[in-house]
């Protein structure tokens, strides 16, 4: 975990705790460093042997498990957008993605254009990846990661009032609150199937509501 250990976890690693897991604090310094084998293998030397999973769980063998996600979808779709943090999900989707589809990302991140696209190539080319269109939306992140700005916070406590489902200020309140915006503005050609992939990620909202002092829905 990135950083001194705190006094008190946060709402997520107490999860993760309840879950099983032993957690391990590092500086922000070593965490920089993480992707260095030096550094890996004296994490390995002190933690004893196991498997290193990338950040976001983002390598090439991730990527035919995003993309049995097509499996689900019985229709055909013109658009489909998904919450972008380290590539992973959307290089998988593209990997196998019919001709027809254009793939949407929604960074949740500030400051990385340019380099997601390298990132995300970089997935592709270790796949036999199809020739589906693909971009990157990268003036949708409200601040930054773990950021929000009040009109993105009040979309997303608005959302389950008419939707009956959830969405999280860090990635899926970003992706839906962009589209929403879209369609608003007539940006689709008439009769397109949108799809949006909801990655998940509602176990931060608790963290997020006390650190901003949000009052976001946690359940319906």
């Amino acid at each position: 975990v990135r950083g001194e250990q705190a006094e008190k976890l946060s709402p997520t690693l107490q999860a993760c705790q309840e879950f099983g897991m032993q957690l391990h604090f590092v500086s922000r310094s070593d965490y920089r460093r993480k992707s260095e084998p030096d550094f890996q293998q004296e994490l390995l030397k002190e933690l004893g042997t196991g498997y290193l999973i990338p950040e976001g769980g983002t390598s090439s063998l991730a990527l035919p498990g995003v993309a049995e996600i097509w499996q689900e979808l019985d229709q055909p779709f013109d658009f489909l957008y998904t919450a972008v943090g380290t590539g992973g999900t959307l290089a998988g989707l593209v990997s196998v993605a019919p001709r027809e589809t254009q793939l949407v990302g929604v960074l949740a991140l500030k400051g990385y254009q340019g380099q997601m696209e390298k990132d995300v190539e970089s997935l592709l080319a270790s796949s036999n990846s199809s020739a589906s269109t693909w971009k990157l939306i990268h003036d949708a992140h409200h601040g930054g990661y773990a950021k929000a700005t009040p009109e993105l916070v009040h979309f997303v406590k608005e959302w389950p009032q008419n939707h009956r489902f959830l969405l999280d200020p860090i990635y899926t309140g970003k992706v839906f609150y962009h589209l929403h915006k879209q369609i608003l503005t007539n940006q689709f050609p008439a009769n397109s199937r949108i799809c949006v992939l909801h990655t998940g990620g509602l176990q931060g909202i608790e963290g997020f509501n006390q650190r901003w002092g949000s009052q976001l829905p946690t359940s319906l």
